[in-house]
Formats: structure tokens, C-alpha cells, sequence
């Protein structure tokens, strides 16, 4: 995908405790894609991911507020041998990267931001 189709929702700093093996700080460049490939299009990195899942915007809202319990949702699950099989189950909030929820947060922004220029650009 070019850089160009990205957009932009900022960096977010995160940092994790690793107790005594000290501190683990990243900066996360976060993006939107716009993106209306099926989810078994798309070839997954073993080390990297398990599973690609469509998750409704109100249960990201939820991420956000730490209200979040679990959602109904459908995608692929990445098997040994590499092939995606389609799923549908429900996600509990302890199967999600546990990223805090101001970074939920501003994801959640930048979205609203890419909804009100789209909007904007198509007179709605």
C-alpha cells in the first residue's frame, strides 16, 4: 500500500514495566487504511499475529472506556501450516493486545477525523 493512503492518527508513546528486567518504551505510529479487501486476502506474519477480526466500532469504544467484556465477531485464525480459516467467535477482552486505553482513545479521534473529512468530501 503507498504511504500516501495512510492516515495518520499520530505517534503514541507507550511504555511497559518489565519489573526487574527494567522498561520497555516504543513509539507507535498509528494509521487508518481504508481497505475493502476480505480478511483472507491478506497474508499474516506468523510471529506477529494470530487472527485478522472485524470488531464493531462500539466494542473499540468500550476498549477505550474500560467497559469492554467481549463482542461477537468473524475473521480468519492463522493455522501451523499457514492457511487462514474463517472464524466466527466471541473475543474477550483478555484475547486483545492489552494496549491502555488512551490509545484506544486516539485511535477513536483520528477515526471520527477520517469520518468528518469523508463526509465533508462527499456533501454529506
Amino acid at each position: 500500500m503507498p504511504f500516501e493512503e495512510l492516515f495518520s492518527c499520530g505517534i503514541f508513546p507507550e511504555e511497559d514495566d518489565l519489573g526487574p528486567h527494567g522498561f520497555d518504551r516504543e513509539f507507535c505510529h498509528l494509521f487508518l487504511y481504508r481497505c475493502d479487501k476480505p480478511l483472507d486476502g491478506f497474508r499474516l506474519q506468523p510471529d506477529e499475529v494470530t487472527g485478522l477480526y472485524r470488531v464493531p466500532l462500539e466494542s473499540v469504544r468500550q476498549m477505550a472506556d474500560h467497559t469492554f467484556t467481549e463482542c461477537r465477531m468473524e475473521g480468519v485464525k492463522l493455522e501451523e501450516d499457514g492457511t487462514l480459516t474463517a472464524v466466527r467467535t466471541t473475543g474477550k477482552a483478555a484475547e486483545f493486545v492489552p494496549h491502555p486505553a488512551a490509545y484506544y482513545g486516539q485511535l477513536l479521534k483520528a477515526w471520527d477525523r477520517y469520518r468528518e473529512m469523508n463526509d465533508a468530501a462527499s456533501g454529506k
